[in-house]
């Protein structure tokens, strides 16, 4: 193997951060949307949803050496400069784009000024989105990107193997050092009840089907819209910044 050269250390670092800052916070945001919705916080749930969905994509972006300045919270910017990529391509099912684009227009309704729509089945949306997205957060480029490396599959290479891997068999897609990956595995880890609680993609074992899963879903709307009138946001209005 040749000597690794100083662009090679840079491509390696963007790569550590990429993993230790977008994927392993995103992993985490996850786990605790999982934990979120299982407790019937369905707010705080769909704020890390979205949490976890921005740093995934964010990840895949820069891995692919991609910009994410300006993106801030917006999937749907995000989900464009994926599809921008020109030698990438996803095959993320309609229901999982759908599933983005409502957690980005829906989550970020933290002081509860917006009506908000719960219809019960977000987790296993959620579940499978991640699923999809996920695989493609890794380093992919590395004949591309490193002169040291002699061996390395193409790009092209891995993203067939990406693509075909089965959703029937979600352990294809598990990252090698993953921080999911080490809870799976690590049967006392506090997180992992929460991570494979009711989840069809990410478990220890094969799993086909999901047992009691409760359908909740649940309508709120925040003091203006019950009460109404323009003369009584505009006293909230004295006091914050709607």
């Amino acid at each position: 193997m040749k000597t690794p050269s100083r662009k090679d250390y840079l491509e390696l670092y963007v790569n550590d951060f990429v993993i230790r800052s977008f994927r392993d916070i995103a992993d985490e945001d996850y786990i605790s949307a999982r934990l979120n919705y299982r407790y019937e916080l369905n707010r705080q749930a769909l704020w890390f949803a979205e949490q976890a969905i921005e740093k995934y994509l964010k990840a895949i972006l820069v891995f692919n050496r991609v910009k994410v300045k300006r993106i801030s919270h917006d999937l749907e910017k995000a989900l464009q400069k994926l599809r921008s990529i020109p030698d990438m391509s996803f095959d993320f099912p309609p229901n999982v784009v759908e599933f983005i684009e409502f957690v980005s227009k829906t989550a970020n309704n933290r002081y509860f000024t917006r009506g908000t729509s719960h219809y019960g089945r977000e987790l296993l949306f959620l579940d499978l989105t991640v699923w999809h997205i996920r695989r493609y957060c890794k380093f992919m480029r590395q004949a591309e990107l490193l002169s040291y490396v002699d061996d390395a599959n193409s790009l092209s290479d891995q993203l067939d193997e990406i693509h075909a891997q089965s959703v029937k068999l979600p352990a294809e897609a598990l990252i090698h050092g993953g921080l999911l990956e080490k809870h799976l595995t690590d049967k006392s880890s506090k997180c992992r009840q929460h991570l494979i609680w009711k989840n069809l993609y990410f478990w220890s074992r094969p799993r086909r089907t999901i047992k009691n899963f409760k359908v909740r879903p649940r309508w709120e709307f925040p003091t203006q819209e019950v009460f109404g009138g323009s003369d009584l946001k505009h006293e909230l209005e004295k006091y914050i910044d709607f």
